[in-house]
């Protein structure tokens, strides 16, 4: 108890109700506050009383005493008779005295005229004592006054009178006061003028007034509960123009706190009070400004005061003022006396105290304000004792005092619309999910709508910053009390409109919060791939629909991004997001939610339409017919139902495309159907059979393809006709289909009985299936009885006929059968060609025939001449097929691909010829085993033939050995895989190299340009350098040349090289010189700016592969690749420690960026997974992270939905990179590992450099050291890739084979033709796209281009071949990457955010150009141009060029190259021009312009000397550097057509026809764009000038 009496004389209220709490003495502590109720502040008075009542273990009787004192000091009347009717309430359950509550809500009721209420509180009058009856009667008397009862009123007022009388005499003044109004009413009664009688009873009361000696004891019950150190007299003086009394109220306080809150709020109550007793007009004088602002502005606004200041000389009564007027007609004063003040009230809803709320808003609220009024030379103080802020200016300037004013009414509008709510966890780590919970739009919406907020702002009490209170001591310790609640979160609403029931809104927040911690993130990302782009205005309607239905998830749809190289030209990314309750819901109910809106946003994209088909003609046409034209697949297509109706399923243009073709096909097609009479035997066999169609579909679409597209088909028998249905176009006449089938099939039809035969007979004597012999021959085979009907061709039937006879005699010999297979086509047919010619001479005992499968038949009676003919066929098969002569071709693999689809008819009359035959070989094989990667660039490890691989060149090595001309065998496969031309060049260049005396020599050879590889690179060195190859400097030459010559030769990208071995051995003698090879290949590779992008090192042995491979990984390891220019720290503790290389090199490249645009940097760092310190030990059984250094634990979610694995944390998404880390060491069982996981992002600004950690906006300071760059050095981004062993499979070989050597060269002369013609030269200019998009662009390029020209790279012009047919695909890309791709111009710097400033070298062409615009016009001094980057704004600008561009091609009207671009001056007077340069949407907007000569648009001039007058003064706080100079922007403006107008200002837009308002003023012409197209100009440069 000592301990709370001691808070108790501090006045720390809310500290003392914590300890009454804790130490269970509630009663005690309400008795205590009770009895210092008239000691305490307004604001802890209602503190107090509020603790009172809402404590349910205090007692009855200080309920009710704290209820009529709340009623007593709360303003609001409805919350006062709300707490006097509980207090009353009390009352009469208990017992206790019911008067003054009673009489309180008498009073209250009066003030707001609700007489009626009045009346029925007087059925408690028994139970009033004392003074308060004659009170209590007197109010009822009122009350009939106000109703207008005027008998009542009299009879009342009477009743006052006697009572008084009868308790108190005569001489008392209350029955002086009941005598005269008593009086006052009976004078009046015939009188119904209830103001006339009202008037005459002020009147008398100010009467009564003026002869009170202690007017204190007016209203000594009434203001008890008030402080007892004010003191106040009253005098009474008569204006000498007026009948008018006037009191005058000195009022004096002991403690000299003349400005404290209370004692204002004590004012203004006498002032309440005084207005129930008369109609006064008040004025109050001798006080100080900030003492009027909070309290009469607000509450007393329609009283009629007068105010006079302290420095106010003039102590004459005035006319009363309207406090409405007050803000504006007070202003002089307010800046003469130079202080506004703002109290900090408690929050007593929730107990925060004064001191609570003044330090959770410091930081989020109030130093925004401090930062401001240091900028403007304002002082803001912070009284920590009195819990307040006052506001003053340094100068003395009506300027500044008017600046003053606004900053301060901003200041309080902002505080006055506060509400601070705060909630526990159990565990720091519990609040921090929190915080990331309401992170989320969907959950904060949540929060907001529970509590109808608008927004908040949510941190830590963790978060608050000590610093902020180092110096005022007494907000000190209590920031740092606040501050070691970890666990507890503060939230603080803003913009409060209508102050709400505080109190229920903490136990909703808290109840939020509790339920918070069931909530689990459910995440679903997807992309949609689209043909076309869609509308976005029709897209992003439907989402919004569809959000609205499902509100409970968070649906995010981007727009449509270019896709570069897909046939799918474009991609959405969807994200779909759902917080879900653990404990109400399962997965399963939230998958099949999911799996709803998915299918939802799959039929926005990808839409349906119906198409009935009316008669059953169309029906039949589509079943069996056209159908087959259009096929389904999963993203569009089309069904039947069973009601006919034809449904497209995909985007809306594919299937809109696909609707009007069979649309059209419908009414262009016609199906009919065709009787055709046959022989009664053939109708009836074929009555009987099924499926007859099968049999004669290939003579039957042999007919059909005589004509464009047509589907003949026979569908049944009706008597002696065979029905045959027919679908073709109404161009092609009926008849002639008729004709031909007549011709050419119904009149050979015919049919062959044939009798002691049995169909197995003839497939043995065949070698042949039952099902192959019908189909062969395309006959229907009916046995009837003891015989067989083939029904057929007349040509299949006399075939047959053959062949029959043949099996006959074949079974009546008891012939054997011997079967040869023949797989060389050539071969068969050359030995089938033989047998022909040969048939008369040949020995009839033996009977060959070849069959269709490429298979020879023998047959005989004699066994082992059987055998003997056998082995002789075989033998000739075996020497045909070594005669063959074989041509082996390797050519690119894209156009093998292409010749095997579209010169099919040209090889298959070849092999029916006779003459040759092409065969494609079966695809090959090679594997990478590791590479090294750094940006584009790759230097792989091949296990592979390198003659047999696709790039763009090999090396071929040749070490001279005396006069010995012997080749290694890498040397010699290159040799034989060149052809002769290229062997003649290899070998006269080695005879040169030996007369020449060169020691080194390198010659590139171009093969031809179908070959999978274009050049061989012959590295030749002679004798005496051969026996120094060892030396590292030699190597080093040798790469060096190689590299020089391949940069020469810019058609070069990919090369594939073997490291030379002098000794034919297994495996490699000297490790220092592979080391040497690989490191001097990988400095030219890595090092240096050329278009060489692909080194391939192959091997074919694998001892030498397992040699290279570990090498490379000792080499790459430790490889440099280039200097870093700094050393970068981190603040640790008191001293600052090393990041690592990785690290340097983004820091080095963010300041590098940060030097040359002057702007704010922001990176996120970015660090290998298992970089060392780890930060956490993660365990995959368990599913917990545990942060190594706090010890803190962390819930692992693990998902595994519609096969995709995906892992949270925090509830918050692992990126794909630890995703896939985390499945790896699953799949390897390693369940237990430490992993690198901080989110750190960097600053980089013109103030400070630091480190944040996102996770928990921890700051630290980093620092950076430049470094010694002949001893510092650093690894890039390369990343190592080894023991991958990845298969590449390639098909880029086919074989010629023919009898004849020169037929194959012929027929290999025929293909290249074919080819060559198939080929076209295209010339094509790079756009300006972003580096992502080039290298996407570049792949699309390789997969399409045989072989291209010239370097890959913004904006240049390349020669690519490419296959004709490919072509219009490739223009159509390069046309929608200019038209879709963001393209920003060449001389815009490399940037990674949004914006970038960037400052033009002085005397550059760029600056020179932009001061020759402004010269022109003006001869100020330029002092410095800037360029501005801002890619948003910039895609704005293109959009709405291009749309203009577009409009005028559709209505043909020409623009002039000036019409298209130009620069005009724009001005911003009245602030920095900056708010439209770093405008994230917008840059200009013409809400904010005012109405002009030619209306309300963005206004732009021709000359600078105009837009001088609109320019911007540079202020200090601006930029220091080009303070008191002028700024305005340079702007790239397409005007389009121009209309030249005079001034008018009702002009809304141009006229039809143009596209921009021009005219003349003051010397300049003036260009107006107007609200629809204000994008169509762009902030280009800042210029700053004198």
């Amino acid at each position: 108890m000592k301990q709370v009496l001691q808070i108790l004389q501090e006045n720390q209220i809310p500290q003392a109700i914590r300890q009454f709490e804790q130490f269970n003495i509630q009663n005690e502590g309400a008795q205590i506050l009770l009895e210092k109720i008239n000691d305490l502040y307004t604001s802890n008075r209602n503190l107090v009383c509020q603790w009172i009542v809402d404590t349910d273990q205090i007692e009855t009787e200080y309920k009710f005493l704290a209820y009529n004192i709340l009623g007593c000091t709360l303003e609001q009347e409805d919350l006062k008779i709300e707490n006097f009717r509980k207090a009353i309430s009390i009352a009469l359950k208990n017992n206790f005295d019911v008067s003054d509550p009673l009489i309180n809500i008498q009073k209250a009721y009066l003030h707001k005229q609700q007489f009626d209420k009045v009346l029925r509180c007087f059925k408690y009058f028994n139970l009033i004592k004392g003074r308060y009856k004659i009170v209590a009667i007197y109010n009822v008397s009122k009350a009939y006054q106000g109703l207008q009862k005027i008998g009542e009123c009299f009879e009342y007022s009477k009743k006052a009178y006697e009572e008084s009388l009868k308790i108190f005499g005569i001489n008392d003044p209350m029955t002086k006061r009941m005598e005269q109004y008593f009086n006052l009413i009976n004078n009046n009664k015939d009188s119904q003028t209830y103001k006339q009688i009202s008037n005459q009873d002020n009147q008398i009361r100010r009467q009564h007034q003026s002869q009170l000696s202690d007017t204190s004891s007016i209203f000594g019950n009434s203001f008890s509960q008030f402080d007892n150190d004010l003191s106040f007299n009253t005098f009474s003086s008569k204006s000498n123009n007026s009948k008018e009394q006037s009191i005058t109220v000195e009022f004096s306080c002991q403690n000299r706190e003349i400005c404290s809150l209370d004692n204002q709020n004590l004012c203004c109550e006498l002032i309440k009070e005084f207005f129930r007793f008369a109609d006064l007009k008040i004025q109050i004088k001798n006080i100080q400004s900030n003492s009027i602002n909070e309290i009469l502005q607000k509450k007393y606004q329609k009283l009629p005061l007068q105010i006079n200041y302290q420095e106010q000389e003039d102590e004459n009564i005035q006319q009363p003022l309207n406090l409405n007027q007050y803000q504006v007609q007070n202003y002089s004063e307010v800046q003469n006396n130079k202080i506004y003040t703002y109290q900090i009230k408690a929050q007593q809803e929730n107990y925060l105290s004064q001191q609570d709320i003044m330090i959770y808003i410091q930081a989020p609220l109030i130093r925004s304000f401090l930062i401001e009024s240091a900028q403007k030379d304002f002082i803001v103080k912070l009284d920590d004792k009195l819990y307040q802020y006052q506001v003053s200016p340094i100068s003395k300037s009506k300027q500044k005092q008017d600046e003053v004013s606004q900053f301060f009414w901003r200041l309080k509008n902002m505080l006055d619309n506060i509400i601070i709510l705060t909630t526990n966890f159990q565990s720091q780590n519990e609040a921090i999910n929190f915080q990331s919970i309401l992170k989320q739009n969907k959950i904060k919406k949540k929060l907001c709508d529970l509590l109808s907020l608008n927004d908040f702002e949510l941190y830590l009490s963790s978060e608050i910053d000590l610093k902020d209170f180092q110096c005022y001591s007494n907000l000190q310790q209590q920031a740092l009390n606040l501050k070691t609640k970890t666990y507890q979160i503060i939230l603080i609403i803003k913009c409060v409109v209508q102050f709400s029931n505080i109190k229920q809104m903490q136990q909703q927040f808290q109840e939020f919060a509790l339920k918070s911690r069931n909530l689990q993130l459910i995440k679903e990302q997807f992309q949609l791939e689209l043909e076309f782009n869609p509308d976005s205005n029709v897209i992003d309607k439907k989402i919004k629909q569809l959000q609205q239905r499902e509100e409970q998830f968070e649906i995010s749809i981007s727009q449509p991004q270019l896709k570069i190289g897909s046939k799918k030209m474009f991609v959405v990314d969807s994200t779909i997001q759902f917080w879900m309750d653990r404990n109400d819901q399962s997965n399963q109910e939230v998958q099949q939610m999911f799996k709803r809106i998915i299918d939802s946003i799959q039929q926005i994209f990808f839409p349906s339409l119906k198409l009935i088909l009316s008669d059953t003609n169309q029906i039949k046409l589509w079943q069996n017919f056209l159908y087959q034209f259009y096929i389904n697949n999963p993203k569009e297509g089309c069904t039947l139902n069973n009601q006919y109706v034809l449904e497209f399923k995909g985007e809306s243009n594919l299937i809109e495309a696909k609707y009007k073709l069979i649309e059209q096909d419908l009414q262009e097609y016609q199906f009919n159907q065709l009787n055709f009479e046959v022989q009664d035997k053939i109708a009836k066999v074929l009555k009987e059979k099924q499926q007859i169609q099968k049999q004669y579909k290939l003579s039957l679409d042999q007919i059909a393809k005589q004509f464009s597209k047509c589907l003949i088909q026979i569908v049944g028998i009706s008597d002696n006709k065979i029905q045959v249905d027919t679908y073709i176009n109404n161009q092609t006449t009926l008849n002639n289909i008729q004709l031909l089938l007549q011709q050419q099939f119904f009149q050979n039809l015919n049919i062959y009985t044939e009798k002691n035969i049995e169909i197995e007979d003839i497939c043995a004597f065949l070698g042949v299936q039952k099902e192959q012999f019908k189909n062969q021959y395309q006959v229907v085979v009916q046995k009837n009885k003891n015989e067989y009907n083939f029904i057929g061709q007349n040509k299949d039937l006399e075939e047959i006929k053959k062949i029959v006879e043949q099996t006959k005699k074949y079974k009546q010999e008891n012939r054997k059968t011997k079967i040869i297979e023949c797989p060389n086509i050539l071969v068969f047919n050359h030995l089938k060609e033989q047998h022909q010619q040969s048939l008369k001479i040949e020995n009839q005992d033996i009977q060959i025939l070849y069959s269709q499968n490429q298979t020879i038949i023998l047959q005989g009676i004699n066994q082992q001449q059987l055998i003997d003919k056998s082995n002789s066929i075989s033998q000739d098969i075996l020497k045909l097929e070594n005669e063959l002569i074989t041509k082996t071709c390797i050519i690119k693999e894209k156009l093998l691909k292409f010749f095997e689809k579209n010169f099919k008819q040209y090889y298959t009359t070849l092999e029916n010829s006779k003459k040759a035959s092409i065969k494609f070989q079966e695809k090959n094989k090679y594997s990478i085993i590791s590479q090294v990667l750094q940006s584009n660039k790759k230097l792989q490890l091949i296990k592979g033939e390198i003659t047999q691989l696709e790039c763009d060149a090999i090396f071929n090595f040749h070490s001279k050995k005396g006069q010995n001309l012997q080749f290694n065998k890498e040397t010699e496969k290159i040799f034989n895989f060149g052809g002769q031309n290229y062997q003649k060049f290899f070998l006269n260049q080695i005879e040169n190299t030996n007369c020449q005396q060169k020691e080194l020599d390198i010659k590139i050879y171009k093969m031809n340009q179908f070959r999978n590889i274009r050049f061989i690179i012959n590295i030749v060195t002679s004798s005496q350098f051969t026996k120094e190859q060892r030396d590292p400097k030699k190597i080093t030459k040798i790469i060096d040349e190689l590299f020089n010559h391949i940069e020469q030769n810019c058609c070069i990208s990919s090369v594939a090289i073997y490291i030379p071995n002098n000794i034919e051995n297994d495996q490699y003698q000297n490790n220092n010189v592979i080391e040497t090879y690989l490191n001097s290949i990988m400095n030219r590779l890595f090092n240096e700016t050329n278009q060489l992008n692909q080194v391939q090192i192959v091997e074919q042995l694998q001892p030498k592969i397992t040699q290279l491979n570990s090498i490379l990984q000792n080499i790459s390891k430790n490889f440099i690749v280039g200097q870093i220019k700094y050393k970068w720290q981190w603040k640790d503790g008191m001293k600052f420690s090393n990041y690592n290389d990785d690290v340097n090199i983004q820091l080095d490249d963010a300041y590098e960026r940060f030097t040359q645009t002057n702007q704010e940097i922001k990176i996120q760092l970015k660090f290998e997974i298992e970089s060392k310190p780890s930060t956490h030990s993660v365990d995959l059984q368990n599913l917990t992270m545990i942060e190594l250094s706090s010890k803190r634990e962390n819930q692992i979610i693990y998902q595994n939905k519609w096969g995709k694995i995906s892992y949270y944390i925090n509830n918050e998404l692992l990126d794909d990179e630890y995703t896939q880390y985390f499945i790896r060491m699953y799949k390897k069982q390693c369940y237990q590992f430490e992993i690198f996981w901080k989110k750190l992002l960097v600053v980089i600004n013109n103030q400070s450099m630091y480190q944040v950690n996102q996770q928990t906006n921890y700051q630290r300071e980093i620092q950076r050291i430049p470094c010694d760059q002949d001893k510092v050095q650093s690894k890039q981004n390369i990343t190592n890739q080894f023991d991958i062993n990845t298969i590449q499979e390639y098909q880029n070989q086919f074989q010629i084979q023919s009898f004849n050597q020169n037929m194959n060269e012929k027929i290999l002369i025929e293909i290249n033709q074919m080819l060559q013609q198939s080929i076209i030269n295209l010339k094509i200019e790079i756009p300006q796209i972003s580096d992502k998009n080039l290298k996407n662009f570049t792949g699309y390029l390789e997969t399409v281009a045989l072989n291209f020209r010239g370097i890959i790279n913004q904006g240049q012009t390349i020669n690519i071949e490419i296959l004709k047919k490919k072509q219009n695909k490739v223009l159509k890309q390069l046309e929608l990457i200019k038209t879709l791709a963001k393209q920003y111009p060449a001389k815009w710097i490399k940037q990674n955010n949004n914006f970038v400033r960037v400052s033009i070298q002085q005397n550059s062409k760029e600056y020179n150009k932009i001061k020759n615009y402004f010269s022109k016009t003006d001869n100020g001094t330029i002092k410095a141009i800037f360029r501005i980057q801002n890619k948003s704004l910039w895609d704005n600008y293109i959009v709405e060029r291009n749309k203009l561009f577009e409009i005028c091609q559709k209505q043909k009207r020409f623009l002039l190259p000036k019409e298209q671009k130009r620069y005009l001056w724009h001005g911003v007077k009245n602030q920095h021009p900056q708010v439209i340069y770093q405008n994230l949407t917008e840059a200009f907007d013409v809400t904010f312009s005012n109405i002009g000569l030619w209306g309300q648009g963005i206004y732009f001039a021709e000359n600078a000397s105009y837009s001088r007058n609109y320019a911007y003064k540079i202020t200090s706080q601006d930029d220091p550097n080009y303070a008191n100079n002028l700024v305005f922007l340079c702007c790239l403006v397409t005007t389009g057509k121009i209309e030249t107008r005079e001034s008018s200002q009702n002009i809304k837009k141009p006229n039809d026809g143009f596209d921009c308002v021009s005219g003349y003023t003051q010397g300049s012409e003036i260009f107006v764009i107007y609200q629809m197209h204000v994008r169509r100009a762009y902030p280009a440069y800042e210029v700053i000038f004198s």
